[in-house]
């Protein structure tokens, strides 16, 4: 092969180097920007599903004391009745 050959040859292969390594930075950025963005939607997600528990906590304990007042007054209805008041 002569020098201008090897030369050029060289070069073919740089530039394929580089424009691979351009499109593996591409890639990685593209990726970890993707990563990003997921991460921060399963933050907004856990949050949701947290608020949502909470406020559910909140209505599963008023539902709880309306039953627990109406079996109260349904066992003094009861006795009331046992006694012929």
């Amino acid at each position: 092969m002569s020098n201008s050959k090897v030369t050029k040859h060289f070069f073919k292969k740089e530039e394929k180097f580089k424009k691979n390594s351009q499109l593996n930075k591409d890639i990685l950025i593209s990726y970890k920007e993707k990563k990003n963005i997921m991460h921060d939607k399963t933050e907004d997600f856990y949050e949701v599903m947290k608020r949502g528990y909470e406020e559910m906590g909140e209505i599963n304990l008023l539902y709880a004391e309306e039953a627990m007042d109406l079996a109260l007054n349904d066992q003094l209805e009861y006795e009331m009745w046992l006694g012929g008041v």
